[in-house]
């Protein structure tokens, strides 16, 4: 499966500050998942099921593959819950490079390629970034 990811970015004038200014521009980058992994239920238990990515791009991890995994956010389950950000919905993949074991580079939400029609969505690309790069992504699939 082939997922487009536009990502938005901006120069980075001088003393490192992002340019506002200088112009938006946009990279179409492409994220292939090389395996799709069944919803993970609990990650706590360990047994999460990865699957693994591979991009060319210099905006998608430090390197050019990595795993991932989906699973559901409990707490948005519940009833009554309500998002800051009705684009946050389940389930979520997280993605990880070797640099990113703890917390994820990108999460996609309502992503779930093996469990439901997965064609587009909302996501969150690395929310500390100082590269001028815009963390909100809309991926769709290729």
């Amino acid at each position: 499966m082939t997922l487009i990811i536009p990502i938005e970015y901006y120069n980075i004038g001088s003393g490192g500050r992002v340019d506002y200014y200088a112009g938006r521009h946009v990279e179409n980058a492409v994220l292939t998942l090389t395996t799709i992994p069944a919803i993970t239920y609990d990650v706590k238990a360990g047994n999460t099921n990865f699957g693994r990515w591979t991009s060319p791009s210099i905006f998608l991890g430090k390197e050019l593959s990595g795993n991932f995994y989906v699973t559901r956010i409990r707490s948005w389950d519940k009833e009554g819950f309500v998002a800051y950000d009705r684009r946050l919905r389940n389930p979520v993949g997280w993605f990880f490079d070797s640099t990113s074991k703890e917390s994820p580079f990108l999460a996609l939400y309502y992503f779930a390629p093996n469990e439901m029609q997965t064609v587009s969505g909302f996501g969150m690309l690395g929310m500390n970034r100082r590269d001028g790069v815009s963390s909100g992504v809309d991926w769709r699939t290729a």
